[in-house]
Parts: structure tokens; C-alpha cells; sequence
């Protein structure tokens, strides 16, 4: 079966999203921590979410 490679807008030969890629060069080390900030809460809540989510279930 052959694949056909969708085109999802600039993106290197492996699929690397490149505007992405640009986009995180040009942000200083503050909006860097930030958005990890951002992006480690957001995984944390989805943790505690699906822990709650399996007690109540349970029970």
C-alpha cells in the first residue's frame, strides 16, 4: 500500500513542522519558560483528571 504524504503547510522532508520550529527560535527565555510553565500545568491537571476520572469509576 502507498502512502500519499499530506501536505500540512512548511514542513521539513520528516515531517518537522518548520513555521513551529521558526516560531520557538524567535522567543525569548522568559516566553520559553512560560510556555513550558503553561504546558506542564496543562499535563499535570490532565493527570490529576484522569486519576480522579478512574477512582470514580471504581467506586
Amino acid at each position: 500500500m502507498i502512502e500519499e504524504k499530506q501536505d500540512w503547510g512548511d514542513q521539513s522532508d520528516q515531517g518537522v513542522d518548520l513555521a513551529q520550529l521558526r516560531y520557538n527560535l524567535g522567543l525569548t527565555d522568559e516566553e520559553k519558560i512560560e510556555q513550558h510553565d503553561r504546558a506542564l500545568r496543562f499535563t499535570l491537571e490532565c493527570m490529576e483528571a484522569a486519576k480522579r476520572a478512574r477512582i470514580s469509576r471504581s467506586t
